[in-house]
């Protein structure tokens, strides 16, 4: 009995909190941005350092396909003519074992044609944080993405 009890008492927090993998590779694969939906990234590794390419977005306001959108507000100027599909959105951002979360990479938004410092973690939920900061993350914002079915 003592030991169900141990076991019920230490394992149950683990349940509901969430466990840490320590997967490195828990990144990896298709993520779709919410609460809009109109995002899919697909994450891989390069080497040592994980990126992520637009797969699939949808934007109906613009008329112009997504299949033919172009990079046109990129800062430089040669990749104003590559199209959004399939262009690196999340670059060499590298695992820090000890922290659980991929760090020191750059975030690139394509709608506004600014990249910003990058890191990310799975959260208790399972899903990605991706936080895009300047300087310090404390000066950043955070996009939520979610496996889609």
């Amino acid at each position: 009995m003592r030991l169900i009890v141990f076991v019920v008492c230490c394992c149950l927090p683990s349940l509901l909190l969430g466990q840490k993998t320590n997967d490195r590779n828990a990144i990896l694969g298709r993520w779709l941005i919410t609460p809009k939906k109109n995002l899919i990234v697909n994450v891989y590794l390069s080497g040592s350092q994980y990126r992520a390419k637009i797969v699939w977005f949808s934007n109906p306001s613009n008329p112009v396909p997504p299949d033919k959108r172009l990079d046109d507000k990129n800062p430089i100027v040669a990749l104003r003519s590559r199209k959004i599909m399939g262009s690196d959105v999340l670059q060499d951002i590298t695992y820090n074992e000890s922290s659980n979360r991929w760090e020191g990479g750059k975030i690139y938004d394509a709608t506004s044609g600014k990249t910003w410092s990058a890191a990310a973690y799975i959260n208790k939920a399972g899903n990605l944080v991706v936080r895009g900061y300047w300087g310090f993350e404390i000066f950043g914002r955070s996009l939520i993405f979610i496996r889609p079915n």
